[in-house]
């Protein structure tokens, strides 16, 4: 069962605490931004809490088990918020998976996992019994509106052209985007606009990109953000036959969706299409012709083919598939 993260922050600041919550996703602001806001629902019920934060070894389970039942000396709940739950293997798992069907009423528990795998039975089974909570990096389209926050929340405005800068410098996680505006915070005065200068003054971090942000790009048709990303990617250690791969996935959804009648999904595993971009596959679809996505993918099983065939033209290739795919020049 997944839970989307803005829905429960949403219930969390009204006040509507759940005795368990588990985090799966590696962006450090929004883990500690949704931590932060169950603390604060919970001082503003009962006036004051205790926190204990752990991140458990094995032989510490049972002891945290038995914390976790035993009702507390002092009227105040207690907040457990556990990182690596995944040391709690065999009878600890168990009774860990028992307590969070029957959790003790005095206390609360924030479980946090930083990587995505559901394919493990802890995970799994956390998310079918407490609801799954995705504290990843959102994608650039959603990024948009969290940098906007981030600069309310630090007393500072900022233009269009400010907010779409930090996003190219910092925009791979909302943790990096929250530490370059604090930087920014201590340059400029308190309540003043930011503009697209302060940001490059201030502002000293090169963001990482995914493949799911080139096949956005790519999907959207922006050339400017395919070049950038497509060679950010490259840098990166990425190989170029993989980079081919995902762009095919993208445009066999795309022609899939064409041609099915009620637009059903390939079922492609979200490792190699994400969520965020099976959202704008409608977008997607209006922007390609039938006969475009013939043609290319003529031009990646050529591409596929001249990277086997080449062992440093990397660039070229690249270069010269990202032109011919957005630009429409066959």
């Amino acid at each position: 069962m997944k839970l989307a993260y803005r829905d429960e922050i949403k219930r969390v600041q009204t006040g509507e605490v759940n005795p368990v919550y588990f985090l799966n996703g590696n962006d450090f602001y929004l883990q500690d931004y949704f931590v932060q806001g169950v603390e604060k629902a919970l001082k503003t019920k009962y006036g004051a809490i205790s926190k204990v934060s752990l991140i458990p070894t094995s032989g510490e389970t049972s002891g945290i088990l038995n914390d976790l039942q035993t009702i507390p000396m002092f009227p105040e709940p207690i907040l457990f918020v556990i990182r690596n739950p995944s040391v709690f293997k065999g009878k600890a798992q168990t009774d860990l998976l028992d307590y969070c069907k029957s959790p003790n009423s005095d206390n609360y528990l924030i479980l946090i996992v930083d990587e995505i795998d559901s394919s493990k039975k802890l995970n799994k089974s956390l998310a079918d019994t407490v609801g799954l909570i995705y504290s990843s990096p959102p994608l650039d389209y959603k990024m948009n509106g969290w940098i906007k926050f981030l600069f309310k929340q630090a007393g500072l405005k900022a233009n269009d052209q400010a907010v779409e800068r930090l996003q190219e410098l910092a925009g791979d996680t909302v943790y990096h985007a929250a530490n370059e505006i604090e930087k920014i915070s201590l340059g400029v005065e308190n309540g003043s606009s930011v503009d697209d200068e302060d940001i490059l003054r201030y502002a000293g971090w090169n963001r990482n990109y995914s493949p799911a942000d080139l096949q956005d790009a790519i999907g959207s048709r922006d050339h400017k953000k395919v070049y950038k990303i497509g060679g950010k990617l490259l840098e990166g250690g990425m190989q170029l036959s993989a980079l081919i791969g995902y762009i095919t996935t993208l445009f066999q959804e795309i022609n899939f969706r064409n041609f099915s009648k009620n637009g059903r999904e390939t079922g492609y595993r979200e490792l190699w299409l994400s969520n965020s971009v099976r959202k704008k596959m409608p977008q997607y679809q209006a922007l390609y012709s039938k006969d475009e996505i013939k043609s290319i993918f003529r031009l990646l099983l050529n591409a596929d083919k001249d990277v086997k065939n080449s062992a440093s033209e990397y660039d070229r290739i690249l270069i010269s598939l990202f032109h011919k795919i957005v630009e429409g020049n066959d």
